[in-house]
């Protein structure tokens, strides 16, 4: 049996129409985040095996490619925060890379961290006395 490996369908549906067209019978199923995979079954003509070969080598430089591209358009721009709960739970938080960039301008991660671990005590415990007052009172 043989097994040929292709990461997008257009490629692989390529591969098959040139298997059929050489007359053989192949299956196709999809692995689970690898892609495609067409089975052929034994060939021992070595002239048609190294048509099959070049064939495939052609497709999958072209997969490639095509993943390469896929690649290069989906820029992941993601930014987030590590934030530890009063209760234990962390959760993340999305913050849009253009703001946590100017965050970075100004603070380094161990500051912006104390001033989100600040907001939460605040949000988790609200205390609704005056800054004034709390300073008054010796609490901060």
């Amino acid at each position: 049996m043989l097994e040929y490996l292709f990461m997008h369908p257009q490629t692989r549906d390529r591969f098959l129409e040139r298997v059929r067209a050489l007359g053989l019978n192949a299956e196709s199923r999809a692995e689970e985040d690898d892609g495609w995979l067409v089975i052929l079954p034994e060939i021992e003509d070595e002239a048609l095996l190294e048509k099959l070969e070049a064939c495939y080598d052609e497709l999958f430089d072209t997969d490639e490619q095509i993943w390469n591209e896929e690649m290069a358009e989906q820029q992941f721009h993601t930014a987030g925060l590590l934030i530890t709960l009063g209760d234990g739970r962390q959760v993340q938080a999305p913050v849009p890379p253009a703001l946590m960039n100017r965050l970075l301008e100004v603070l380094n991660m161990e500051q912006i961290a104390e001033l989100v671990s600040i907001i939460v005590d605040t949000v988790e415990h609200p205390d609704e006395r005056s800054l004034c007052q709390r300073h008054r009172d010796g609490d901060f």
